[in-house]
């Protein structure tokens, strides 16, 4: 990611960083709530913060992204099956939000299918201003199993 926030910050084409910095500070802001609720085993994604300066400048993206990343291997010796409170999204009209039960593991797939999504969607915008990213990126990890193991016939 370090490599593709590069990759796009320095492209010269007139490409707003707001266009696609939205959809990186989105994925961080959820890295970000994950990660703080952890030790309390409450996550509330729906409370996290919102760091605009992510959209705006790629160092900070990368910092935090970098931080995340830190984050998420010193998580390799955790217990994923811990079990976490996750507040329910707000509907409109309903005032209270319930918390519900997840786990360490459940949460951390959930984190890496919202970002492949919108990882997806930042290499549409960005493919569509001239550049090229790996294409491995904003694919699910088994889409590209999937596709290593079914290689398409010429």
């Amino acid at each position: 990611m370090h490599s593709v926030l590069t990759c796009i910050a320095l492209h010269p084409t007139g490409l707003s960083r707001a266009v696609w910095g939205c959809h990186i500070r989105h994925n961080l802001d959820h890295f970000e709530a994950f990660f703080l609720g952890l030790p309390k085993g409450q996550i509330d994604y729906e409370s996290r913060g919102r760091n605009t300066m992510i959209e705006e400048l790629p160092e900070v993206a990368i910092s935090a992204l970098q931080k995340y990343l830190k984050q998420l291997d010193a998580l390799r010796s955790h217990e994923t099956d811990e079990v976490l409170q996750i507040r329910e999204k707000s509907e409109s009209g309903v005032e209270e939000r319930r918390w519900l039960t997840s786990s360490v593991g459940r949460e951390l797939q959930f984190l890496l299918g919202h970002t492949v999504h919108h990882n997806a969607l930042i290499a549409m915008i960005v493919h569509g201003h001239g550049i090229d990213l790996p294409s491995s990126f904003g694919v699910a990890p088994s889409t590209q199993r999937y596709e290593q193991e079914h290689p398409a016939s010429s």
